[in-house]
């Protein structure tokens, strides 16, 4: 395979060589396609899981409405239980 690299990317190339742990510019292109790859997959299993999370809220049916003064105090709840703190009921 032949291929056009930019002067920048050439630069770059070079430079890793020069400076860092590699021998030569296949192992730097090697590095850098290892990298991506591994870019990649991690952006599948995340697009994955937040299809898994859409569908879950889809097949939980329509929402409800929301009870925000029973949201807040269950929340300041958990937080002062948390830290040990008591609540006053009321």
């Amino acid at each position: 395979m032949d291929t056009q690299l930019t002067t920048d990317t050439e630069r770059r190339i070079t430079e890793k060589v020069e400076t860092g742990p590699y021998a030569s510019g296949e192992e730097v292109i090697d590095k850098a396609l290892s990298l991506l790859d591994a870019h990649e997959a991690e952006q599948a299993e995340k697009l994955e899981w937040l299809r898994d999370a859409i569908q879950k809220g889809v097949d939980s049916g329509p929402a409800k409405p929301m009870d925000w003064d029973t949201f807040w105090k269950e929340a300041e709840a958990r937080v002062a239980d948390k830290r040990g703190v008591r609540v006053a009921q009321g």
